[in-house]
């Protein structure tokens, strides 16, 4: 017996069996699948020191439409990026992903501005949050979820209690 491990931004049929666990952002997860909230976080606006420095430091949301901004795309399907699309102008995007590691990495290299969520295993000693520009965008929801029928099972149920037991921990 193992654990395998997929990250991915697609939709993960729960109900075709296409995994036994899932762990989304949402703020509505499907009233079909026995869930539990793990987490919700806020999100902030980032940039590298050196990237401020050559560019300055925007004051408003609205000025920092002349940056160059780094942010999701349509694969990347949360709340947060359906938000952010509607508050910065298209033509501010020069990268684009759907891996909030990508964002922070691309960031770090002082290629623009970008929104991330404040979590702590995407925080960055190289990153300094824009605290003073607020991005207005909800905050996000971490739920584990599994479908009803596997709730008998030991193995699927273990794991789920064990993350549900680690982030009230953590």
């Amino acid at each position: 017996m193992y654990f395998e491990f997929v990250s991915s931004t697609d939709k993960i049929d729960l109900r075709r069996g296409e995994a036994d666990i899932a762990i989304r952002a949402t703020q509505t997860p499907p009233d079909y699948l026995i869930g539990h909230k793990l987490n919700q976080f806020p999100w902030g606006i980032f940039a590298s020191q050196k990237f401020l420095e050559e560019n300055g430091t925007p004051q408003t949301l609205e000025q920092s439409f002349t940056y160059n901004w780094i942010g999701p795309n349509k694969g990347m399907d949360i709340p947060a990026r359906v938000a952010f699309d509607q508050k910065i102008p298209e033509q501010c995007f020069v990268y684009r992903s759907n891996d909030l590691a990508i964002f922070r990495t691309m960031a770090e290299q002082s290629l623009g501005l970008c929104l991330l969520p404040k979590i702590a295993h995407l925080q960055s000693e190289l990153l300094i949050e824009l605290d003073h520009i607020k991005p207005d965008v909800a905050e996000s929801q971490l739920w584990i979820l599994v479908h009803p029928d596997l709730k008998g099972s030991a193995r699927v149920m273990g794991f789920y209690r064990f993350m549900i037991e680690y982030f009230d921990i953590n």
